[in-house]
C-alpha cells in the first residue's frame, strides 16, 4: 500500500477504523515521519533536539502530501512507534523562529464535518500550494498536541500553535499564532483537520551529549532550553 491507496481507503467520518488505518500507516511508514535539528541555548548549554520537518503525511500520485488528523491519544500512539514524544511550546517556537520556510496558518471555516476526511483533503490542498514543493523545516503545517503541566487543568489535553502572521495573539517571542496560549478546551480523542501529527524526537544532545528528551524536561536547569514553564512533569499523554 503506498500514500494514495491509504487516503483512497480512509473512511470519511471519523471512527475507531479510520483512526486505527491511520496508525497502521505510521507503523508501515507510509505516514512520513522525518526529523530536522534545532538549536536551543541556555546560559552555557546548547540543545540540539528534533522536531518532525513537516507534519506527518503520506505521499500522493502527484507527488503532494496529505497529513492526516490525529487525535492526542492517536499523536502519543504515533510518537510510541517512531521514538518520538509530543513536542513543547518552547520547541514548537523554536522550531518557527528557525524554519527555512514560514507560511501563515491555514484556516478553513468552522463546520459540523471538520473532522471528516474530506475537510483533511481541503485543508492539504491549500497548504501544498503554499509549500511550494519546499522541502526543508516548514511551519505552520497545523497545530500540534503538546506536552504542558496545563493537562492536569484542561479537558485532556493540550493543544498549540497555527502560527500566523495576522493572528491576534503574540508570545514572549514574538509569535504571533491562533492558538497562543496553549489551548485546554479538547479532550484526547478530539479530532479535527488542523490537529495533525507534529513530534519531537526522545532523544537530543545536550552540548553534545547524548540525552532522553524527558530527562530534560524534568531537570532543573536543563528544562530552560525546552520549556516554557521550567519542569514540565507530563512527559506522555496520561492514561496511555
Amino acid at each position: 500500500m503506498n500514500g494514495q491507496n491509504f487516503l483512497d481507503n480512509l473512511p470519511d467520518k471519523p471512527s475507531s477504523k479510520r483512526n486505527q488505518l491511520t496508525i497502521d500507516a505510521v507503523a508501515k511508514g507510509i505516514i512520513v515521519v522525518e526529523w530536522t535539528e534545532i538549536i536551543s541555548t541556555y546560559k552555557e548549554y546548547i540543545g540540539k533536539f528534533y522536531i518532525t520537518t513537516d507534519a506527518g503525511y503520506c505521499i500522493l500520485d502527484n507527488m503532494e502530501r496529505f497529513r492526516p488528523s490525529f487525535s492526542a491519544q492517536m499523536a502519543q500512539q504515533a510518537a510510541d512507534i517512531v521514538g518520538g514524544m509530543l513536542p513543547t511550546s518552547k520547541i514548537m517556537d523554536l522550531a518557527y523562529l528557525q524554519a527555512a520556510t514560514k507560511i501563515n496558518a491555514t484556516i478553513l471555516s468552522p463546520s459540523s464535518i471538520m473532522s471528516n476526511t474530506s475537510y483533511s483533503k481541503k485543508f492539504n490542498s491549500v497548504l501544498e500550494k503554499k509549500r511550494d514543493g519546499r522541502i526543508d523545516l516548514i511551519t505552520d503545517c497545523g497545530k500540534a498536541w503538546i506536552l504542558s503541566n496545563k493537562i492536569k487543568y484542561s479537558a485532556g489535553a493540550v493543544n498549540y500553535g497555527f502560527f500566523d502572521q495576522k493572528a491576534p495573539f503574540v508570545n514572549k517571542y514574538g509569535i504571533k499564532g491562533w492558538q497562543i496560549p496553549p489551548g485546554t478546551r479538547h479532550n484526547a480523542k478530539h479530532l479535527d483537520y488542523s490537529q495533525v501529527l507534529i513530534l519531537m524526537s526522545s532523544i537530543c544532545y545536550i552540548n553534545d551529549q547524548h540525552m532522553k528528551t524527558s530527562e530534560v524536561m524534568s531537570h532543573p536547569i536543563l528544562c530552560n532550553l525546552i520549556s516554557n514553564e521550567n519542569i514540565i512533569n507530563i512527559t506522555r499523554m496520561p492514561g496511555m
